[in-house]
């Protein structure tokens, strides 16, 4: 992450869609309203960030609700050691990408 990008750190639950249908190949989560809010726009939003140490790019989605959500790969998912369901006991460093 470049060092004069704004840093968002909070923790979310870690989702899996209802409607997945056996798929578990991915899960979401939402983030807190007042991280989503310091992003640069309502928008889909390219970041860099970390989740529990793990790096990462991703697009930021925008949930309808005036916040963002963050697909999250098995991958990804496995790499960091998040567990789905489990209580806010993990963190997410987001900052937006420059556009070069």
């Amino acid at each position: 992450m470049s060092e004069d990008a704004t840093r968002l750190r909070f923790s979310a639950r870690l989702l899996r869609p209802a409607a997945s249908a056996g798929d578990d190949s991915w899960t979401f989560l939402v983030l807190p309203k007042s991280s989503s809010e310091k992003l640069p726009r309502r928008g889909r939003t390219s970041v860099e960030g970390s989740m529990n140490g793990h790096e990462f790019r991703a697009t930021l989605e925008p949930d309808g609700q005036l916040s963002h959500w963050l697909k999250v790969s098995n991958e990804l998912r496995e790499a960091s050691g998040a567990v789905v369901g489990a209580p806010s006991h993990w963190t997410s460093r987001l900052s937006p990408k420059s556009r070069n």
